[in-house]
């Protein structure tokens, strides 16, 4: 997949970080010295990261910039945020790093957001940001509700909603999703134009209009108003299912706090807000989601909808799930915060180019091998599985199953598709591969040893 281009004063910069990707890139979740190939080589990279040129929000350009040109194509954009914490406790010679949950887990929080069209296509980075909890505040949570809410961690939910607004006004339609830490008051009454909209859902069981009930008392109060079915991803060791849901809804006026009254310019925000239960109750954790939104909702298939663009939210979970364990990041040393955030930054990029692979090849099955593949790739995969292709032109769900199966998938009928972690071993392993065939190149390159590309089956 091509390398987008970073924007940096020095162009230099930007094209010294494409080569950087295209070294690590194939050999994802390998140590740097192991995927830069020599010590040379690996000490340029760290060098890189370690430039004060060089910053998060430069590495990212190219790939936002690329996000935010498909989004403009798109029907329906979903906005997916969430947070993660990288653990780097182990190292102890690393300064800048800040505490975690627990004052001895040292490291850094990074908020994504992500992009994802209405078919559950994943679309690129749309904004990243990381921070350092200073150790001298730990504790001090009596001291953080008297913060202003700008001054809060929270904000940064209510700040990506906004600079996203900005940055995507021409989006047909636009959808910020997020889970319950997201539920914020600020986050629910955020300026939006008609065409933003915001899905999430509620923890916080808020008094409504008349002020005898609550969200979850009204809903709970409703009769059961249809039943719908969606595609849960996989959580943990649980495997991907169908989930049967029935629904209530309804609108509603939520009031705004107490303790905001006198500086909020609403004092109520209407929403229709949702329940959504699974009926099977004999599975592990079943679906009981409180969901708000301000979408037009006159309708179950209105409902519907939304459970189906919130089901996504899960994307962005498999994306640090594959930044994490895939690219393995928690095992990088580097003796600053700052040069830790850029090298996250530049294995972001790989992450995201992981999870587009595998779910553009559920999603457009049709397309052929080659508008992503290499011709060296695609030799391989046909050579070293030539049984089970047929046809001349490889298509793109094919070849991932292929790459998958060099990473330990079975590729049984029943089967299914692969996920990211057998895709991204496959593809390691198809690197390995095709290490040996340049190898063999210039070792027979005095001799007729050749690779018509047009005709490699």
């Amino acid at each position: 997949m091509k390398t987008e281009v970073s924007v940096f004063k020095d162009v230099r910069l930007g094209k010294r970080l494409g080569r950087i990707i295209d070294q690590l890139q194939p050999k994802l979740g390998a140590s740097v010295p192991q995927a830069s190939g020599n010590y040379h080589q690996a000490k340029a990279i760290y060098r890189f990261w370690s430039n004060t040129k060089v910053t998060t929000e430069g590495i990212l350009s190219g790939s936002i910039n690329s996000c935010k040109s498909k989004c403009s194509q798109a029907e329906v954009v979903l906005s997916i945020q969430d947070t993660s914490d990288l653990d780097f406790s182990n190292l102890l010679k690393t300064s800048g790093l800040g505490y975690l949950e627990q004052k001895y887990l040292l490291g850094i929080k990074l908020h994504t957001a992500i992009a994802v069209n209405g078919n559950g296509l994943p679309l690129g980075i749309l904004k990243e940001r990381y921070w350092e909890r200073p150790l001298e505040e730990f504790g001090k949570t009596k001291d953080r509700k008297k913060k202003d809410i700008t001054e809060k961690e929270s904000y940064r939910w209510v700040e990506f909603q906004n600079e996203i607004n900005d940055e995507l006004q021409d989006v047909k339609k636009l959808i910020h999703i997020c889970d319950r830490e997201g539920d914020i008051y600020e986050f629910l009454s955020a300026e939006r134009s008609n065409n933003q909209h915001i899905l999430l859902r509620i923890v916080q069981d808020r008094i409504i209009s008349d002020e005898t009930h609550r969200i979850k008392t009204y809903l709970n109060s409703l009769p059961e108003m249809g039943r719908t079915i969606v595609s849960v991803g996989r959580n943990g060791i649980e495997a991907p299912r169908e989930a049967e849901l029935e629904l209530r809804y309804g609108k509603v006026k939520i009031q705004c706090p107490l303790s905001q009254r006198k500086s909020s310019k609403s004092q109520e925000i209407e929403l229709t807000v949702i329940k959504a239960k699974e009926l099977d109750e004999s599975v592990s954790n079943p679906i009981e989601w409180y969901l708000a939104t301000d979408l037009p909702i006159e309708s179950k298939s209105d409902v519907a909808e939304c459970l189906r663009y919130y089901s996504y939210r899960w994307l962005i979970e498999r994306f640090h799930y594959v930044l994490k364990s895939g690219c393995k990041i928690e095992d990088l040393q580097l003796e600053r915060s700052n040069r830790l955030e850029n090298a996250v930054a530049t294995y972001t990029i790989m992450a995201m180019r992981i999870l587009e692979l595998t779910y553009l090849s559920r999603i457009q099955p049709e397309l052929k091998a080659d508008t992503v593949l290499s011709r060296d790739e695609i030799f391989i995969l046909k050579k070293k599985y030539v049984k089970r292709v047929s046809q001349k032109d490889l298509l793109l769900s094919e070849a991932i199953i292929l790459i998958a199966m060099l990473g330990g998938f079975m590729g049984r009928k029943n089967d299914g598709m692969p996920g990211v972690m057998t895709i991204w071993r496959g593809m390691f392993a198809l690197e390995m591969m095709i290490e040996g065939l340049n190898l063999a190149r210039a070792a027979l390159d005095g001799f007729s040893f050749q690779i018509n590309p047009h005709n490699s089956s």
